[in-house]
């Protein structure tokens, strides 16, 4: 459990009404300074571990040629996990534009290229650094494959 869920468990249970659907403003500031120790850090937190998910969407479609029209929360925790296990979100954003780009997935259509794909660390490993023609021939042949 991260410190963003921690803190909203806190402040749901502390400084939100149910019957009017809102938040105590005064309490919540209270909560938020008891888990953060400045409103900076908690806003820097919050963003480091979230994406615009309809941005990354779109840049899935662009770089797939694909048209998928949602991504699920059990992605969505895949995709901030590999945030919190070091990964940036530009490695992340460099696999998706370099994996499209691959003699592999090119003949497959880009089929197996789905949000879910690019939310596992050993794709994004693959995929986030560039691959040569030629280092691309000299893995195929300490392969065997070529």
């Amino acid at each position: 459990m991260t410190k963003l869920d921690i803190l909203f468990k806190d402040l749901e249970k502390n400084a939100y009404d149910k019957s009017s659907h809102k938040y105590y403003f005064k309490e919540a500031n209270q909560i938020i300074k008891k888990h953060f120790d400045s409103l900076g850090e908690f806003l820097e937190v919050e963003k480091k571990e979230s994406f615009d998910w309809d941005k990354l969407l779109t840049f899935i479609n662009q770089k797939t040629g694909r048209n998928f029209q949602v991504i699920n929360k059990v992605v969505r925790r895949k995709y901030i996990a590999r945030l919190k296990d070091g990964y940036t979100k530009k490695m992340i954003m460099t696999a998706i534009e370099n994996a499209p780009q691959t003699e592999h997935h090119k003949n497959n259509g880009c089929q197996h290229l789905t949000p879910e794909f690019f939310s596992r660390a050993d794709k994004i490993d693959m995929y986030a650094t560039p691959v040569s023609k030629n280092d691309s021939e000299k893995i195929k042949l300490n392969l065997n494959l070529g």
